[in-house]
């Protein structure tokens, strides 16, 4: 009876050391994601400022419109990392098109008021996919995504472009990252990219941040990042080289998750 009783203590001893094990790792994975300049979390007294070339052109995609705008370049008009968990940046787009995003792929008889201004508050963040060794993916997060395309129809005055006057993209951007912590990542976007950050209990990219409820949070649901073409869902497929510009020009720049 004794020899029982020390069993069953020590199965109830070893079923104890495995939660608290199991606690430990996981809580030593919860670690929020966090920019690195250098190697290192960048400092507060210079604000590390940041590049980035587009390589071929970025369309941003309205499924549901049938419609796609393309632009062959951008430049940075401003982007800057305030803090390890925080930056900002701005966006010039230049060379647009507006297509149909089906075939015939026909372009749209509007021009595109030129620049496109695009800002953004830009988070480091995880993906849910992992790699070879089960480790989490670094990512970006664009939120409060705030932009305004303007159509007309040049020369025409008798006539009206088939497209509204502006439409305001709005939302948040999932980016994924390649050559991460190099002098040179790489960020990508997609249609597939877009569902592929981590859902979240607060979204804080609109106006007024919103929060699941409890009840909500039990049925295991929770917001996945959208960005809007007014009031249609849209998708970015772009890829951009992003490097540190200034002083800090050479250094490696990345998201570091650990």
């Amino acid at each position: 009876m004794n020899h029982r009783k020390h069993g069953l203590r020590l199965l109830g001893l070893l079923a104890v050391a495995a939660l608290s094990a199991m606690a430990l790792a996981a809580s030593a994975q919860a670690v929020t994601p966090g920019f690195l300049v250098g190697k290192k979390a960048p400092g507060t007294i210079l604000l590390p400022t940041v590049g980035a070339e587009q390589e071929g052109s970025g369309t941003l995609l309205v499924p549901s419109l049938n419609q796609s705008v393309t632009c062959k370049k951008f430049t940075v008009d401003e982007g800057v990392i305030k803090t390890n968990t925080d930056a900002f940046g701005v966006l010039l787009y230049e060379e647009c098109t507006v297509l149909e995003h089906k075939s015939p792929f026909a372009e749209i008889n509007c021009s595109i008021e030129e620049p496109i201004r695009a800002e953004a508050l830009i988070l480091p963040a995880e993906l849910t996919k992992k790699d070879a060794l089960g480790n989490l993916l670094p990512a970006l997060l664009a939120e409060k995504i705030k932009s305004t395309i303007k159509y007309f129809l040049p020369g025409k005055l008798t006539e009206a472009c088939v497209l509204p006057e502006q439409v305001t993209v709005t939302g948040e951007l999932c980016i994924a990252i390649d050559n991460n912590d190099t002098p040179e990542t790489l960020l990508l976007s997609s249609q597939a990219i877009q569902a592929e950050c981590k859902a979240r209990k607060t979204l804080e990219g609109t106006e007024i941040a919103t929060t699941v409820t409890k009840e909500e949070e039990e049925k295991g649901l929770a917001f996945l990042d959208k960005l809007k073409y007014g009031i249609q869902e849209a998708f970015i497929n772009a890829n951009a080289k992003v490097f540190l510009t200034g002083v800090h020009k050479g250094l490696t720049l990345g998201v570091s998750l650990y």
